[in-house]
């Protein structure tokens, strides 16, 4: 396997973790959209492609390292959001939305 095809594998098996760690069915629908959309989609998911790899490396599982991968994966996009807010660079998009 080739490093894109492990990126993008990890990217779909993240998305798909995260998918069902992040349902929150008595959340507000606009609030469960903005957050899905901050988080799960979209990007290569790098960092999270890091984590697995060097857990991998390790003998570590793959599906025993989604929590941690996912847990930097929100951690990165939070600051992705929050670089966005009014007095940083007060961004009305994020990804064209």
């Amino acid at each position: 396997m080739d490093i894109i095809q492990y990126i993008n594998e990890n990217a779909i098996l993240l998305d798909n973790h995260l998918e069902q760690r992040l349902f929150f069915p008595e959340a507000p629908t606009r609030l469960m959209e903005a957050l899905r959309y901050g988080v799960i989609g979209g990007g290569k998911k790098l960092r999270a492609s890091l984590c697995l790899a060097t857990g991998e490396a390790y003998g570590i599982k793959r599906e025993d390292l989604l929590s941690l991968a996912g847990g930097i994966e929100m951690i990165h996009s939070f600051s992705l959001v929050h670089d966005d807010l009014p007095e940083m660079d007060n961004d009305d998009y994020r990804r064209g939305k």
